[in-house]
């Protein structure tokens, strides 16, 4: 399960966001690796990390969904021994449609905790 409370344009809180994450990340990296490159284009088939989210204001309103698919990972590190970092791109759906090769970074820390950072400018 992902929750959250994400900045609006202004820097402030403005969303909610909760939704369930699927991912294989934590496994042997060489087959992420190898498999990151065999990407399926279905959400939630072949990529080492899938979600969809629901996104409302904090006042209630303007709820709609997001899915991230497709990440195909690029670097990995591990700047400690309770945080992997892994690098990559994947394809995010909006309102006008899909937006692919998205700059794309999930830092997981230990097992309870899970950054997903999306590039704002792609």
């Amino acid at each position: 399960m992902i929750s959250s409370i994400q900045n609006d344009e202004s820097d402030k809180p403005g969303w909610i966001i909760t939704g369930h994450w699927k991912g294989n990340l934590l496994r042997d990296l060489s087959s992420n690796a190898s498999q990151a490159t065999e990407n399926a284009t279905s959400p939630f088939e072949g990529s080492p990390f899938d979600t969809q989210v629901e996104m409302v204001r904090l006042n209630g309103t303007a709820e709609h969904t997001h899915t991230i698919t497709n990440f195909v990972i690029t670097n990995v590190s591990k700047p400690d021994n309770m945080t992997k970092i892994f690098n990559g791109t994947s394809t995010a759906s909006l309102r006008e449609g899909p937006v692919t090769d998205i700059p794309t970074s999930i830092e997981i820390i230990g097992d309870k905790v899970i950054s997903i950072w999306l590039d704002s400018m792609a």
